[in-house]
């Protein structure tokens, strides 16, 4: 059984994957990422979701960076929020 070294989250902040990863409690982990028939479907939600926001203050980020807990970060596939 292989073990992961834990990674400092700074580490991970600073570290580009391809594809990206998510970090949980210091452990990086891979993500499903689909594939064309996925991708598809996302460029399309994607595509809507910006043709639907382009009016107001709401921007949509693909594939962005979440911390959801001070150790967890996770990648959002669409992420949704408001300019202040």
């Amino acid at each position: 059984m292989a073990v992961n070294p834990l990674i400092p989250v700074d580490e991970y902040l600073r570290t580009i994957y391809e594809p990206d990863c998510d970090y949980v409690d210091g452990v990086i982990s891979d993500r499903n990422v689909g594939e064309y028939d996925h991708s598809t479907v996302q460029g399309f939600l994607y595509q809507y979701l910006l043709g639907s926001s382009s009016a107001s203050q709401i921007r949509i980020k693909p594939e962005l960076r979440i911390r959801v807990s001070p150790r967890r970060y996770r990648v959002a596939r669409h992420a949704k929020n408001t300019e202040a």
